[in-house]
């Protein structure tokens, strides 16, 4: 479970880091609630498929400047108003397509009431499923809407590369299945037969043990790298579930960022060359946003922390 959408680095309610809290809730989640952790986990994921990645998949299909009012009402203006922030949203983008504040499994130390968020979740998705349809051959929708909504640059190319337009099926039709399971995962949660997972109940017993190994995992931190990590191996002992750092689980997703960043900058160019240059200004931003994220997360060491998990 995700219990905050906040920067890994930041504190909230009281001295521990934000990254120390998320790793001891985990540990704690799947220690206390096993099954319950492993399927929350599967949700989330859902859940990040649903909300941005069929977004993204669906803007080779709609037009993005004809999404651009409706992901504003249903993405940005909730989240700013999930924050308290207009900028926050902005900065840390995340924040538009997960709820801050909420842990599904009463986690967080300033659980806050989500029913109505998962309700925008749910309308922007549907939305979604619904207008996808309209970009195919046998819509019924007149030629005049079909152009102003349709994304006509990226139907020429499916038009011209086969190969493109089949990959892009292939992976649109995982992503509306996927999404589909969210919706479905999302309207029985709702139905009442369940207990109640969108409340602001907050599990105070698993909390306090978080705060506990949180606090132990911060004091480690301010060790040398070797005596971290031993010190950390010694708490594991007293919570198997505590997942310690490896190289393969960082060296896996730091290539992976590496390769995306450089696939950004040649799509900012790419994007330049051919003259949109309002595409190019927004995928820059958010290549910013990005490293800024990554420097903050990491506390200023993003390549030591790479060298460290050898250790």
């Amino acid at each position: 479970d995700r219990p905050d959408a906040r920067p890994p680095g930041a504190s909230i309610e009281g001295s521990c880091s934000q990254s120390a809290r998320l790793l001891a809730a985990a540990a704690v989640a799947q220690k206390r609630r096993p099954v319950a952790a492993s399927l929350l986990k599967v949700y989330r994921m859902l859940e990040l498929v649903a909300n941005f990645l069929l977004l993204a998949v669906g803007l080779w299909v709609i037009d993005p400047w004809a999404m651009l009012l409706p992901f504003a009402i249903l993405w940005y203006l909730p989240a700013a108003w999930r924050t308290h922030s207009l900028l926050q949203p902005l900065t840390y983008p995340i924040q538009n397509f997960v709820v801050d504040d909420f842990s599904l499994l009463g986690m967080h130390p300033s659980q806050r009431r989500a029913r109505k968020m998962y309700m925008i979740a749910l309308l922007r998705v549907v939305l979604l499923l619904a207008i996808l349809p309209a970009g195919s051959s046998f819509s019924p929708l007149p030629k005049g809407i079909k152009d102003f909504f349709l994304n006509l640059e990226a139907m020429e190319i499916f038009e011209k590369q086969i190969y493109m337009a089949r990959l892009w099926g292939a992976l649109g039709t995982v992503v509306v299945a996927l999404s589909v399971l969210w919706v479905l995962a999302t309207l029985f949660m709702f139905s009442g037969l369940v207990h109640e997972p969108f409340g602001a109940e907050k599990d105070e017993m698993a909390l306090q043990v978080v705060e506990e190994l949180a606090r132990e995992i911060d004091l480690s931190r301010k060790l040398p790298a070797s005596d971290c990590r031993q010190q950390l191996k010694t708490l594991r002992e007293k919570v198997p579930t505590l997942k310690l750092t490896s190289a393969p689980d960082t060296l896996g997703p730091a290539l992976g960022t590496i390769a995306h960043l450089g696939a950004d900058i040649v799509n900012i160019r790419t994007l330049v060359v051919h003259g949109h240059v309002a595409f190019a200004f927004l995928l820059a931003g958010t290549l910013a946003a990005t490293l800024y994220e990554l420097v903050m997360a990491t506390e200023s060491r993003s390549l030591r922390v790479i060298r460290e998990a050898w250790g």
